[in-house]
């Protein structure tokens, strides 16, 4: 099981800030060094997944985690 991390932006968002913000710094931030060996220094993993396809991931684990869920008995 893991735990998931993102940040949204507004609908209607211009392209030109989703492109900065996916595209440039969160790519910069997510290859740093000092996120790497964050993140290598504890229990965590990298999945980088940038706009749209952090949407669709997201939408993938709630359809798969909510039949788990369900026939485990802890979820309606």
């Amino acid at each position: 099981m893991g735990a998931w991390r993102g940040f949204a932006l507004p609908k209607g968002t211009s392209p030109e800030i989703q492109d900065f913000l996916y595209v440039k710094a969160m790519d910069k931030i997510v290859k740093s060094k000092e996120f790497v060996d964050f993140m290598k220094g504890g229990p965590f993993g990298i999945l980088y997944k940038p706009g749209q396809e952090f949407a669709k991931f997201l939408e993938e684990q709630d359809a798969t985690f909510g039949v788990l869920m369900k026939e485990a008995g802890i979820a309606k």
